[in-house]
């Protein structure tokens, strides 16, 4: 038993000052009750309860006992069953309630001839593991009226799980409910489930004065079986749901197939094995084994007064404290508010309750769970733990007291956090950590990188300077959008600098094969393989990924023909030049820069520049890029192919701050230097 509220106390004093002896009996009332009237009488473990702190503990400071529940080798009739340890109950009251603990250590078989498996049971389909304790609450049993004038009255639900007979034999054609083989198994008088009804259910459901308005009825004894007839007599037929929950841990199994869950009579069948049995829904049946445990019990009685009773029944160790006296300051008189039984004891202070409203000077206060006492005071013992903030929790201190009951020690901690610094400490460490990967994705670049892999290095960086801290997430996951970025930057890097081959093939047979990159702009093709009676050239071709072919083109050449090296009317392009260049040329920015070719290109050629202009002028306007690469070369028109080309210009524009303020000056007022001198040269 734990917490009595001061109210309680207040109310159990008042009872006191008034002769009460006992808080919550239930006072006998005469009525008028008419047949299929429902009333509360006695109490029964039914509905189940979550398991909480307080629940489990008193569980496990309760005593313990077996049900007793038989099972067997596998046949259900063979005589070898026997009762088992393998499920535990445990009764206690906790706040002035009543509870049932029930644990399985192995599940009880459906048949008691059986073994203890799941296969066998139907406790495993209710929902039920092993090992694991369920609670339920005692609660009224609901009782339905039959015949008023006699008491007569039968419970409204399913109230528990039994077999008819726990054990079952079969000798010649009969079967037995004993070893010795002199009762059968359907005889109710000499049956397990009339023994059971009328000790165990009746001690457990009933209080003294409860059991004293029960008139016994003759050899069924106090609590008994409806008949076949009394059955029929007065249609029982329960709703959903039929049975308890307590009923369904206990292995209470639903047929729907053949009309819900059955319920035994006390009226035997012409075969010695079967007792009859009805469903929900209103049928007899003839075939079911007296040893089921998985069909349902609806006990019946006789009552002297039809009332409604429900005070609680309890056993010298779950009493429920009522009113109470003081004998002095440690100990108390308690009065049982079910039994009536007295009760002197030492105080037992509940957990107390602390105030940590100065957290360093905690106070406590406390009540005596059976009487209702108050205790309160400062801590005997007070200390603090201070803990630094983490990636994973913020900085807090716990702060802990100490205090001493006789023989009995409480402790009691508090824990204070500092809200928001796990959440500050973890943007310091994520932006650091983006410093880190900005690092980390500057040294992927290699000196022999282009302008493409300097671009994909420079948006990551661009990428992990846009991140910020999502507090909704967890700091794992925030870093793994930053590595997501430079495993990304990895995989491109790798796609940019992949090395590709130009495969140059003339009459089947690979003359070179080039090297290139994705950054690669043009590469020099090996010379054609000279073919008597032939000119040759590369067929046209565009750098892609994954490699390319580039198959030589060959034509017949006439006596005639200005490629022939033998016509003296050959052109003779040696002299092809850039006119006044050096191999490198320096330049303002968004400056136009004009290059002439030292000769005009012969009828059937022409000129082509690198940037794809034809004619001996090249001219680059508006210069704006850091670095510019020029060269022309002579194309044969009908063949295509390159008879010379020249050296290649390096222009390097000036993009520096100052450099594009005074070209935007020049453009402004077109009285500032040019370049168009250079074309004069």
């Amino acid at each position: 038993m734990k917490i009595f509220k001061k109210s309680l106390s207040i109310l159990l004093s008042l009872l006191m000052l008034t002769g009460a002896l006992a808080v919550g009996m239930s006072v006998s009332a005469e009525e008028s009750y008419s047949a299929g009237a429902v009333i509360e009488y006695g109490t029964y473990p039914q509905s189940r309860v979550e398991q909480t702190a307080a629940l489990a503990s008193a569980a496990e400071k309760a005593v313990w006992k077996s049900y007793g529940y038989y099972s067997g080798t596998g046949v259900y009739y063979d005589g070898n069953m026997s009762a088992g340890d393998f499920a535990e109950y445990a009764d206690f009251v906790l706040d002035g309630v009543k509870y049932r603990a029930v644990r399985f250590s192995a599940y009880r078989p459906y048949l008691t001839g059986f073994g203890r498996f799941a296969e066998n049971s139907y406790v495993d389909d209710n929902g039920y593991e092993l090992n694991t304790v369920y609670y339920f609450r005692y609660e009224p049993i609901q009782w339905k009226v039959l015949d008023p004038d006699t008491g007569f009255v039968v419970s409204a639900k399913h109230i528990d799980a039994r077999a008819f007979n726990n054990y079952l034999t079969k000798s010649g054609a009969d079967f037995y409910g004993d070893s010795g083989c002199e009762n059968f198994a359907n005889d109710y008088d000499t049956s397990s489930i009339k023994t059971w009804l009328n000790a165990d259910f009746y001690d457990t459901a009933f209080t003294a004065d409860q059991k004293n308005n029960i008139a016994p009825d003759g050899s069924l004894g106090s609590v008994f079986l409806l008949s076949k007839d009394e059955n029929a007599d007065y249609t029982l037929i329960i709703s959903e749901p039929a049975g308890t929950a307590y009923a369904e841990c206990q292995g209470l199994h639903n047929y729907p197939s053949r009309g819900g869950v059955f319920r035994w009579t006390r009226t035997p069948t012409a075969v010695s094995e079967f007792p009859y049995t009805v469903s929900d829904s209103g049928t007899f049946t003839t075939g079911d084994s007296a040893n089921y445990s998985s069909f349902g019990v609806c006990p019946a009685m006789r009552l002297s007064t039809i009332k409604n009773d429900t005070a609680v029944s309890c056993s010298s160790d779950a009493h429920i404290p009522g009113a109470f006296g003081y004998f002095d300051e440690d100990s108390h008189k308690a009065v049982c508010q079910s039994c009536g039984e007295g009760v002197v004891a030492p105080h037992t202070w509940n957990e107390p309750e602390w105030d940590w409203t100065d957290p360093e000077k905690p106070t406590y206060s406390t009540s005596c769970p059976a009487c209702g006492a108050e205790k309160s005071g400062e801590a005997d013992y007070a200390w603090y733990d201070p803990h630094a903030v983490t990636l994973d929790s913020d900085a807090y201190i716990d702060y802990y007291a100490r205090v001493t009951f006789g023989s009995q020690t409480y402790e009691g901690t508090y824990h204070r956090v500092f809200e928001g610094s796990m959440v500050t400490a973890r943007k310091m460490a994520f932006n650091s950590y983006i410093n880190g990967k900005k690092q980390e994705a500057a040294a992927l670049a290699l000196e022999t990188d282009g302008q493409i892999c300097a671009q994909a290095i420079a948006d990551a960086q661009a990428q992990l300077a846009t991140l910020e801290y999502n507090a909704d997430k967890s700091y794992e996951e925030n870093c793994a959008a930053a590595d997501g970025i430079i495993s990304a930057l990895a995989d491109r890097l790798e796609e940019i600098r992949t090395v590709y081959n130009a495969v140059f093939v003339a009459d089947g047979k690979i003359v070179e094969e080039v090297p290139y990159t994705i950054e690669t702009q043009s590469i020099t093709a090996p010379d054609v393989p000279k073919k008597e009676g032939y000119t040759g050239k590369w067929e046209d071709y565009t750098l892609v990924k994954n490699g390319i072919t580039v198959n030589a083109v060959y034509s017949p050449v006439t006596p005639d023909d200005p490629d022939n090296p033998d016509n003296p009317d050959s052109p003779d392009f040696s002299g092809l030049k850039i006119k006044n260049y050096n191999s490198t040329l320096s330049v303002d920015y968004k400056s136009t820069v004009i290059f002439h070719t030292t000769m005009e290109a012969p009828e059937g050629y022409e000129i082509v520049w690198s940037n794809g202009a034809k004619g001996s002028e090249c001219k680059l306007n508006n210069v704006t890029d850091k670095e510019y690469k020029v060269s022309a070369k002579t194309v044969n028109k009908t063949t295509g192919e390159t008879e010379a080309e020249t050296e290649e210009v390096t222009v390097t524009v000036n993009t520096g701050f100052f450099a594009k303020i005074i070209a935007f000056f020049r453009n402004l007022f077109g009285s500032l230097p040019t370049y168009e001198d250079f074309k004069k040269k």
